[in-house]
């Protein structure tokens, strides 16, 4: 795992030469579904990101098995039968800020911003457009947050039916990043 990490962060560093680029390879994405009879969560705190400020272009990248539960036989079903990640070990998503201006930087702040791209999961690209936060301090990012939500369906991932009460068909995204 550490070995992945190092070459997600080497490869980052070479793609930025040039140009002002904020990494962190400990960011945290998290879900949850919400069903009638079960509420699920899950966090995976070995996300790898990049925002590059000079484009106003944000990246993330994860090891799906990298989701820890709080019931290791969820963390077992959801590896095996929902997610598949021998078969789609990872999930990304690629994107722009749309309106993005790099003056934005140079005043402390919260700012909200909505990000343009392509999130790739279970073997799936989808064009996603979501709204977040970039969070400057002393002229650098700090920060950034996102939450939304997805349906299982857009990404062929299925749900039987005797689980339609335990597993929501849409399931909420909390993407957290600190560099």
């Amino acid at each position: 795992m550490k070995q992945y990490c190092l070459g997600l962060l080497i490869l980052f560093l070479a793609s930025s030469l040039g140009a002002q680029s904020y990494l962190s390879r400990n960011g945290t994405i998290s879900f949850f579904s919400d069903a009638p009879l079960e509420k699920i969560e899950a966090h995976n705190r070995q996300v790898a990101s990049k925002i590059d400020v000079q484009k106003g272009t944000l990246e993330f990248e994860l090891l799906i098995k990298a989701f820890q539960f709080e019931k290791a036989l969820m963390e077992k079903q959801f590896n095996e039968e929902y997610l598949q990640s021998d078969r789609y070990p990872k999930a990304n998503f690629t994107g722009q800020i749309i309106g993005y201006s790099k003056l934005q930087l140079e005043q402390n702040g919260s700012y909200p911003v909505t990000v343009k791209g392509v999130l790739f999961l279970h073997g799936v690209s989808q064009r996603v457009i979501e709204k977040g936060t970039v969070q400057v301090e002393n002229g650098k990012v700090v920060n950034v947050r996102s939450v939304f939500s997805i349906d299982l369906e857009d990404y062929h991932i299925k749900v039987p039916v005797i689980l339609k009460n335990k597993i929501a068909q849409n399931v909420q995204i909390e993407v957290n990043v600190d560099f």
